[in-house]
């Protein structure tokens, strides 16, 4: 506890005994709780933290403050902080060594947001890192009222957005060919899935963190307390050598419409088929459309860059049946 701050320092233990990874593994947060460390019988809902309270007409006002665009870490009197309390290393053997932040790391996080804020309405501008607002619905809605993040850019964090903003940016500017830049594109993609505020730890055997997992691993948007952050380095398992693209060389086209207005014919349809209300891909795919929508028209012109949610087919009764019928009657017909 340092009463100093009001609040607690964390420390990185290694070699733990049974007793404590069973009192850690309980955790602070439990059951939508906070419960406080030095006495567990004293607990707090989540929601009574962030304010939330009913409205007059019994509906739930969110009492969160919303972060405006210019937002890239909380404000000091923000409910929820965020802070760096741990770093992996690991040595040329391979051994992964968990360290407590030091000052030398807490400088290197400040030069980062530094060098963020330097490149960061630049970047906007051109579509290096996203500038799209968070459309609110059943899932998007989640991020708003759990941490008061409206834009997309704000479910990464300072580090997370110089990375993949100077990917972008090297790989937008310096590539030469169209498909080139848009495989850099997709894959920048691919890296937000994995290094997002929003990407999970996974569980090791022996039960600590072994590593992380992606956002959407279980299609949604979870806002976490404890999130992983890669480094420069372990964003290359993600990403291709910029010098080694293999472009397919079999002839394919790339129509995207609405289904039902497919007039191509072809030997063979194979479909994805929506899965009513269970998935809303038509919110969760502005997740990736935050980074895509400046370059898409630049690349592609005869493609459109927004979501079409419009569009989506959803629901689970009359409408949506008759959706389908409609998609799979034109496929059958071509």
């Amino acid at each position: 506890r340092n009463d100093r701050r009001r609040g607690y320092d964390i420390d990185i233990v290694t070699g733990a005994s049974d007793e404590e990874l069973a009192a850690a593994r309980k955790g602070t947060v439990q059951d939508s709780e906070l419960v406080d460390p030095e006495d567990p019988s004293r607990r707090y809902s989540i929601a009574s933290l962030r304010g939330d309270r009913r409205g007059e007409h019994g509906e739930t006002i969110y009492g969160l403050r919303l972060w405006e665009n210019d937002d890239l870490v909380p404000r000091p009197d923000d409910v929820f902080q965020e802070r760096l309390y741990c770093v992996r290393w690991v040595s040329s053997t391979g051994e992964r060594i968990y360290k407590s932040v030091t000052d030398e790391d807490l400088e290197r996080e400040a030069k980062v947001l530094a060098l963020l804020k330097e490149r960061f309405h630049a970047w906007q501008e051109a579509g290096y890192i996203p500038s799209m607002k968070i459309t609110p619905g059943y899932n998007t809605e989640q991020p708003i009222r759990e941490r008061g993040w409206t834009y997309w850019h704000h479910l990464f964090n300072p580090r997370q957005l110089l990375v993949h903003g100077l990917l972008m940016e090297e790989g937008i500017n310096n590539l030469s060919t169209k498909e080139q830049k848009a495989f850099n594109l997709f894959y920048i993609g691919r890296l937000s899935d994995w290094d997002a505020k929003t990407s999970v730890w996974s569980i090791a055997s022996s039960g600590g963190a072994g590593g992380w997992l992606n956002t959407f691993m279980n299609q949604a948007i979870n806002t976490l307390f404890s999130y992983a952050c890669r480094s420069c380095l372990t964003t290359y398992s993600l990403l291709p050598y910029m010098n080694e693209f293999k472009i397919c060389s079999i002839y394919t086209t790339i129509l995207p419409l609405d289904a039902r207005d497919v007039t191509y014919t072809a030997d063979l349809w194979i479909t994805d088929p929506p899965y009513a209300d269970a998935v809303n891909y038509h919110e969760l795919a502005d997740f990736f459309l935050a980074w895509y929508e400046k370059h898409l028209p630049r690349l592609f012109p005869e493609w459109y860059a927004s979501s079409r949610a419009a569009l989506a087919v959803r629901g689970a009764d009359e409408d949506f049946k008759r959706s389908m019928v409609d998609i799979y009657k034109n496929l059958a017909a071509h």
